[in-house]
């Protein structure tokens, strides 16, 4: 019985021992292993260890090709659109040409036309001591009814009353009655019963605006100045005249 603690006691540390060794054995063995195969990857050649892995064939010319007819086309689509905006760019300044060229013809005429009325704003040239109304009278005397017509536009702008007025402007519309400007001549001969009622021509003007009347074939206003004509002025040489353009008939209607 007291053989077993003794066999205990020295078989324990034997085998604490021989398992130190074991371990110890494996370890270094496992160094071993690790060396062996380092060395045997760093004794592998270089080009070797650094060779890529082969690829699988690409298909980098086929998209290559593609993005190239892309671009051909993006060219051609690009360089026609530089075209067309040269065309409209040329074509509208053909159109500002022409607009620029129709403005400067109708500058020049206008031109033209304003020069003629300033011209004719003037009046003609008023002979040597003379005044305009007496050049108009001189002109109509002498059946220059346009001269006499011009001299007495540009007298009546600066003239609308008093006797010589009243003369210059029965002396217009008798000027255009000659020239057959019935209408023209009718608006200066009014004036004497709107506005020289006390004129001595009134009855003379207002004998002439039926008869302008009668050769506008107005018959019924002609008519009604004759009538007018007989009740204001009657005893006068125009009444008289009204009177038998009436048929004798002085009564109004």
């Amino acid at each position: 019985m007291k053989l077993l603690p003794i066999f205990t006691i020295l078989i324990v540390p034997m085998m604490l021992s021989a398992c130190v060794t074991t371990r110890a054995q494996l370890n270094e063995k496992r160094s071993k292993q690790s060396e062996d195969v380092s060395f045997e990857e760093t004794a592998k050649p270089a080009d070797q260890a650094s060779a890529p892995a082969p690829a699988e064939p690409s298909a980098a010319p086929v998209s290559s090709q593609y993005g190239l007819e892309e671009m051909r086309a993006e060219l051609a689509r690009l360089s026609g659109k530089v075209e067309e905006m040269e065309h409209e760019k040329q074509t509208q300044k053909a159109a500002q040409d022409e607009e620029q060229q129709k403005l400067v013809v109708k500058i020049a005429e206008l031109e033209k036309q304003l020069k003629e009325k300033e011209e004719q704003s003037k009046g003609p040239e008023v002979p040597t001591g003379k005044t305009p109304l007496q050049a108009a009278k001189e002109a109509f005397s002498n059946l220059k009814y346009e001269a006499a017509i011009a001299f007495l536009d540009s007298f009546l702008s600066q003239n609308e009353k008093g006797k010589e007025a009243e003369e210059g402007t029965f002396i217009r519309a008798e000027s255009f009655f000659r020239l057959k400007e019935f209408k023209k001549a009718i608006i200066d001969y009014s004036k004497f019963p709107e506005k020289f009622q006390k004129s001595n021509y009134h009855p003379k003007a207002l004998l002439k605006i039926a008869e302008c009347f009668e050769a506008l074939e107005m018959k019924e206003e002609a008519k009604s100045f004759y009538q007018e004509l007989t009740d204001k002025f009657p005893k006068t040489l125009e009444g008289k005249l009204a009177k038998k353009k009436l048929g004798g008939k002085s009564a109004k209607k």
